[in-house]
């Protein structure tokens, strides 16, 4: 794993958006001829220690999650990021998604 100038960077479920500077970290081994850094599944950054990344990076990748998977999944990614560092998540309608969340937050559905 690389140490960056500005930190330690994941571009998680980066699919074939190949970002220099980040380590790019996705599920699938090939997307359009272009490979991750490191293979994963996003529900459990098990590769990276507690408190590994400056920076963690993810554009449009919540919404492949199941609604009740989301909150243990930024957990993990919490657990991950360094104290202090930035999260940056990006998804389509995200006001839309946290006004519905917010309705009832503590009753999520398990399946």
């Amino acid at each position: 794993m690389t140490t960056l100038q500005n930190g330690i960077r994941l571009n998680l479920g980066c699919g074939d958006k190949i970002l220099p500077g980040y380590i790019n970290v996705d599920v699938a081994p090939s997307r359009r001829g272009l490979r991750p850094d490191v293979l994963c599944d996003l529900h459990q950054l098990t590769p990276f220690d507690s408190n590994y990344a400056d920076e963690i990076l993810a554009v449009h990748v919540v919404e492949h999650f199941w609604r009740w998977e989301v909150v243990d999944i930024l957990k993990e990614r919490v657990r991950v990021l360094k104290p202090g560092g930035n999260m940056i998540l990006e998804c389509p309608n995200l006001i839309s998604a946290c006004q519905e969340f917010l309705k009832n937050p503590y009753e999520v559905n398990r399946r």
